[in-house]
């Protein structure tokens, strides 16, 4: 079933939606999940991202465990979102 969206108004509030989403940090995300035992170091993950890191969550909750280029996980599983 296709969506058609005829009123300027609606138009206008998904064009604002769009472009506030192109607004957005890139992000990363990683999900570790299943038989894995966290190691000694923990787990360090550095994302693609062709800026500094300004913001991670894990399991949905903000962490400060990370820099600029990293991010430190301690727990598992783990979903990790970083941007």
């Amino acid at each position: 079933m296709a969506l058609s969206i005829t009123s300027p108004r609606a138009v206008s509030a998904v064009e604002q939606l769009l472009e506030q989403a192109r607004r957005l940090p890139p992000r990363e995300r990683q999900q570790l999940d299943g038989d894995l035992t966290m190691p000694r170091g923990k787990i360090v993950a550095r994302p693609p991202l062709d800026r500094a890191l300004q913001e991670v969550l894990v399991n949905g909750k903000a962490t400060r465990n990370f820099t600029a280029d990293e991010v430190v996980i301690d727990e598992l599983p783990a979903d990790v979102v970083m941007r």
